[in-house]
């Protein structure tokens, strides 16, 4: 397996989970209401108690993207 070839996947997976987040936010800020109802009679908790929870989410898959997707392709990069 050539750098090429991992610095490829490294930049086209921090490409399409970046894509990927961008959409799930997207969709959350325009369906917020109806996500915090719905997650909220699921888990059995109040709508209030649904938007950090899901914020949480969020943030915890932008940060291993960056962790296991940025990270890599950069070192990648600077090594080459």
């Amino acid at each position: 397996m050539d750098i090429e070839l991992l610095q490829n996947f490294f930049m086209w997976g921090t490409i399409l989970n970046f894509g990927v987040l961008s959409f799930g936010v997207t969709v959350y800020i325009c369906c917020r209401n109806r996500f915090q109802r719905i997650h909220a009679k699921l888990y059995g908790l109040t709508p209030e108690q649904v938007a950090p929870i899901i914020y949480r989410a969020f943030a915890m898959y932008k940060s291993l993207i960056t962790i296991f997707f940025l990270v890599p392709w950069i070192a990648l990069l600077i090594i080459a």
